[in-house]
């Protein structure tokens, strides 16, 4: 089974998550076993569809925060555009493996701003995310961990 084989991509793709990338995203086979990242807000926004990091943009977070001397959340937020209405504390790390390939949406994210209703902070984005339809608890084998 290939999770989304049969997804119209083109066709079924909500505007909104299309705004989500900063170009044109692109179909991309997850394959069974690979690794996503999803920092959350524990208690919050622990959901398993929607948006994820795949693990080598994960990776290249995790090593830039290192070299950093930073939190990977903080870098995290800036680089996928993660605001605060929609993740306000970005205190765990959602991380799932997939039981099944999968086929999902590949691309950077978009620009935007930290608060909906402050223009002055700009999220600049520019890492990639992996949008993943239909995905689900039965799908993935999950584990969290705290920041």
């Amino acid at each position: 089974m290939t999770l989304n084989e049969d997804f119209d991509f083109d066709r079924d793709t909500p505007p909104n998550v299309r705004a989500s990338f900063r170009m044109p995203p692109s179909p991309v086979l997850l394959k069974e076993g690979a690794k996503l990242y999803r920092f959350v807000t524990m208690g919050h926004n622990e959901t398993i569809a929607g948006f994820w990091t795949p693990d080598d943009a994960y990776q290249k977070l995790a090593g830039w925060a290192r070299q950093l001397g930073m939190p990977v959340q903080h870098l995290a937020r800036s680089l996928l555009a993660v605001t605060i209405q929609w993740n306000p504390k970005m205190n765990g790390l959602s991380i799932v493996e997939l039981r099944c390939d999968a086929y999902g949406l590949l691309g950077p994210a978009k620009y935007q701003r930290l608060e909906k209703d402050n223009p002055k902070v700009l999220l600049i984005g520019n890492v990639d995310q992996v949008w993943v339809p239909n995905l689900s608890l039965d799908l993935v084998f999950q584990g969290f961990r705290t920041l």
